[in-house]
């Protein structure tokens, strides 16, 4: 029924959709394991289970593992690429398929993969050129997809970085980098992490740490805030928490406008941006001492001498960013539309909290061009990616060697999995058997004979059965042995 409910081509093919996705894990402390999966997205359910193992080795998440152990499997995956399955149906007839296959990983597994720089490199994007000097400039209307692997090809031999535009390595697979989907599950963690760390500084800076902990309480997340020596340390929080955080968290009740509370901090002068060496040489160009380690130190003796032009704008001419006051109903405004942004990348298309692509064009660059593609992101989350590497975590430490004995873990893991896999397809399911209790002998209640009476009986049997051999003979030794 799934094969027959497959789209149709113009060339009269069903089309199967494929998501190739990888991670890696640390299982034990002296033991990293590299998995990578395949889903078959038109499938009805969608859990954990449905991500089906092709690829499992022990090592680093690193590019040599990669190389080492994915070769075979990327070959293979070409070729489904290029030639297409073919299934049987109910009635015995071949129904043959084009495959689309997608990728989804978060940022270390694709850059690895795909090979490109780090996301803290000058060229951070797996998508497009763009540079972290320009990272900010909103005055760009769009960034377009443009990374391949002609382009990767073509590249990877110039002489420096900044001609290599950020490729390191040619990319694994020859997959066009519109069908690397973002993930949206690793998106959200990383933003709403943020999100909720900007809110806590600005909870420390108006001295609202009680409040903020006792909001955290309300909503029935642990979160405490601890003064150490020289900073702030609060609470990592999941998933789970982040979510809860979002939908219910009340930002008016632990913060207040910066203007009201006279607080918010006033731009620096531009002295304070240079680097220490900097302040130095400037100290010796106006003849004031040179020694020390502080940049306070330097800027206040630089106060005190004559200035001219240039050190009258370093020290008086405040930076081109300025601070405006901050307005809490503006950031609970952003905090809805963030919310509503991310509930929506978690639907499919016409779903009620679902949003046309157009909505998110202002927010981001490249989550628009693939919803534009793809319609909605939600079947490439890699929630159950996660969730699968945890089963496979729970296989080793309960139902493996742990690499004892010459024993291979990653093999028991994957007959494990073939073992469901089997049992699944052809409808078989463990019940567990039901608990019947032993009864005592001194119960006076007993159903029916224990497991002991049971023993006793034969004992008595088998003593019978050897009082009825013939001793008469004479044959003692015989017969004691047979007693024995």
């Amino acid at each position: 029924e799934q094969i027959n409910a497959l789209p149709v081509q113009e060339n009269g093919r069903r089309k199967l959709r494929v998501r190739f996705a990888g991670d890696g894990r640390a299982t034990t402390k002296r033991t990293g394991t590299v998995m990578c999966v395949l889903a078959l997205l038109d499938e009805k359910k969608k859990n954990a289970s449905r991500e089906y193992t092709v690829n499992l080795c022990n090592g680093k998440e690193d590019r040599a593992a990669f190389e080492a152990t994915l070769i075979e499997t990327l070959n293979e995956l070409k070729i489904l690429r290029k030639e297409g399955i073919t299934f049987v149906d109910e009635d015995e007839k071949e129904v043959k398929c084009d495959v689309s296959l997608t990728m989804c990983a978060d940022r270390k597994f694709l850059g690895m993969f795909l090979g490109v720089l780090a996301a803290n490199a000058k060229y951070f994007c797996p998508y497009c050129y763009c540079t972290k000097e320009v990272i900010a400039d909103f005055g760009v209307s769009s960034w377009e997809i443009k990374r391949s692997y002609a382009d990767a090809k073509k590249l990877i031999d110039k002489p420096t970085g900044d001609e290599r535009l950020g490729y390191v390595d040619l990319p694994l697979l020859d997959l066009p980098f519109d069908c690397v989907v973002p993930d949206t599950l690793h998106l959200f963690l990383r933003i709403m992490g943020k999100l909720v760390s900007q809110v806590t500084v600005w909870a420390v800076e108006q001295n609202r740490q009680a409040d903020l902990e006792k909001e955290m309480a309300r909503i029935g997340v642990p979160f405490s805030i601890k003064e150490e020596e020289t900073k702030f340390t609060w609470s990592n929080l999941d998933g789970n928490d982040l979510e809860r955080v979002l939908a219910r968290l009340d930002l008016k009740n632990f913060l207040h406008d910066s203007a009201s509370a006279g607080q918010g901090a006033l731009p620096k002068a531009p002295i304070w941006h240079l680097k220490l060496s900097d302040l130095k040489a400037l100290c010796r160009v106006h003849k004031v001492s040179s020694a020390g380690r502080s940049k306070a130190e330097f800027i206040n003796r630089l106060c005190g001498v004559p200035r001219n032009e240039e050190l009258e704008r370093l020290l008086t001419k405040p930076c081109r960013h300025t601070v405006r006051p901050m307005v809490v109903d503006d950031i609970v405004r952003l905090w809805q539309e963030f919310r509503v942004l991310h509930y929506s990348l978690k639907c499919d298309v016409g779903e009620e909290n679902y949003l046309d692509s157009k909505a998110f064009f202002a927010l981001v660059y490249h989550v628009h061009q693939f919803l534009k593609i793809y319609g909605s992101l939600a079947q490439f989350s890699l929630q159950s990616v996660e969730k699968k590497n945890h089963m496979q975590t729970t296989v080793f430490h309960r139902m493996s060697g742990k690499g004892g004995h010459h024993s291979c873990y990653t093999k028991q893991c994957m007959e494990y999995e073939n073992r469901q896999l089997y049992y699944r397809v052809h409808g078989l399911f463990y019940e567990p058997r039901k608990y019947k209790p032993r009864h005592h002998p001194e119960d006076n209640e007993l159903v029916g004979p224990t497991l002991r009476d049971e023993e006793a009986r034969q004992d008595e049997a088998a003593a019978a059965v050897l009082a009825q051999d013939p001793v008469a003979n004479g044959d003692n030794d015989f017969n004691e042995l047979n007693v024995a």
